[in-house]
C-alpha cells in the first residue's frame, strides 16, 4: 500500500500506515492540499478520506446555515426574507451541495472514462467530496467577516436599511461564490487522475483532459444552486 514517507513535511502532519483523524484532513484542507493530493492516491485511505472529507463538508454547511438562519430574524417581516425558516435554511444548505454532488457524480464518471482516465468510482467520488470540503471549508472562514458586517450594518441603519438588507441576500448567494473555490479544487483533482494514463498518452490526450475537466465544473456550478433554490422553495412552503 502506498503511503507517505517520514520526510519533514509529512512527519508534521503524523500521515503513517494508521487512519487520518478528521482534525487532520482539516487541517491538509487548509494548509497542505498537496500532502491531501498525495494521500488520496492511496487506494487504501479513499473510504476513509470520503467519510472524513463529507463530514467537513457537512459541519462547514450546515455551520453556515445556522449563522444565514439567525441573522435573518433581524430583518423586518415585510421584507420577504423571512418566509426562509431555520429548519429550510439549514438542511437547504446542508443537503443541497451534497445532493447536487450525488445528481453529477455519474456524469463525472462518464467524463473520466470519455477521457480515458483509469480512476474507479470511488476515486472520483472522493475527488468531487473534496471539492465540496474545500467550500465548506472556507465558507467556515468567511462566516466571521460575514457576521460582522451584517450586524454593523443592523447597528448602523437599523433592519430597513438598503444595506443591511444587501448583506443578509448576500449570505444567501455566497455559498455559490465560495463554490467556485472548491470548483477550482475539484479541476486540479480531476487532472491529478490523469496521472493514471501512461506519460506519452497524457500528452497526446492534454487539452482534451483540460476540456473534460472544465465540463464537470461547469456542470456542478450550474446544479448546485439550482439544487439549493429548489430544496429552499420547496421546504418553505411545506414548513410553512
Amino acid at each position: 500500500m502506498e503511503t507517505f514517507n517520514t520526510s519533514e513535511r509529512s512527519s508534521d502532519w503524523k500521515l503513517e500506515r494508521g487512519p487520518i483523524s478528521l482534525l487532520s484532513y482539516f487541517e491538509l484542507l487548509l494548509k497542505r492540499r498537496y500532502e491531501l493530493s498525495e494521500a488520496l492516491r492511496d487506494n487504501g485511505r479513499l473510504p476513509e478520506a470520503l467519510q472524513k472529507l463529507l463530514a467537513i463538508s457537512l459541519i462547514g454547511f450546515a455551520a453556515y446555515a445556522s449563522i444565514i438562519a439567525m441573522v435573518l430574524h433581524l430583518s423586518p417581516p415585510h421584507s420577504g426574507l423571512i418566509r426562509y425558516g431555520w429548519i429550510s435554511l439549514t438542511v437547504s444548505y446542508t443537503a443541497g451541495p451534497i445532493a447536487a454532488l450525488g445528481v453529477c457524480l455519474p456524469s463525472f464518471y462518464f467524463y473520466a472514462l470519455l477521457a480515458g482516465v483509469q480512476a474507479s468510482t470511488l476515486q472520483i467520488a472522493v475527488q468531487a467530496v473534496r471539492a465540496i470540503a474545500v467550500t465548506a471549508v472556507l465558507l467556515l472562514g468567511v462566516m466571521p467577516i460575514y457576521l460582522a458586517v451584517v450586524v454593523g450594518f443592523y447597528i448602523i441603519g437599523g433592519p430597513d436599511s438598503g444595506a443591511f438588507t444587501l448583506s443578509l441576500v448576500t449570505g444567501f448567494v455566497l455559498p455559490v461564490f465560495a463554490g467556485f473555490y472548491g470548483i477550482a479544487s475539484f479541476y486540479e483533482g480531476f487532472v491529478d487522475l490523469a496521472r493514471t494514463l501512461p506519460p506519452q498518452r497524457r500528452r497526446t490526450r492534454a487539452r482534451f483532459l483540460n476540456r473534460m475537466a472544465v465540463t464537470q465544473t461547469g456542470l456542478y456550478a450550474f446544479v448546485m444552486p439550482v439544487m439549493i433554490y429548489t430544496l429552499l422553495d420547496s421546504l418553505s412552503r411545506v414548513l410553512r
